[in-house]
């Protein structure tokens, strides 16, 4: 009988584990850059990047070993599927900031919302 408790517990300590997990909620992606572009205050040279995405506190980052930087970011709906990846930034003075990201194939579009003012829009795309 002792067995048959200890095993429904460690059953319901495994299922809040697994059911915690699940509602983080992170997604992680891989990204590339065509050009320099701001990501926050950091700096990354063209190149390809992780992004990682928490759905609960609205957080993106993206990172490449030494080199990371985390942004707030939300979740855009899209109408459709896009049908290829899109990398926007905008132009402050001679950067490029990044202000969203969209991949092929999904229906959402990840929104930068930490310093992304009106200004001079530069957009870059992947196939």
């Amino acid at each position: 009988m002792k067995q048959i408790i200890n095993r429904i517990a460690l059953l319901l300590v495994v299922c809040a584990l697994l059911a915690t997990a699940s509602f983080a909620q992170v997604k992680t992606k891989t990204v590339t850059f065509t050009e320099d572009v701001m990501v926050g205050s950091k700096l990354f040279k063209k190149g390809t990047y992780k992004m990682k995405f928490n759905q609960q506190t609205g957080e993106l980052t993206i990172a490449d070993g030494n080199n990371s930087s985390t942004v707030s970011a939300r979740l855009q709906k899209r109408d459709a599927k896009a049908t290829r990846t899109m990398i926007s930034s905008r132009l402050d003075g001679e950067k490029h900031v990044l202000s969203s990201i969209t991949f092929r194939g999904e229906n959402e579009t990840y929104q930068l919302t930490e310093g992304t003012a009106t200004g001079d829009a530069a957009s870059s795309s992947q196939p």
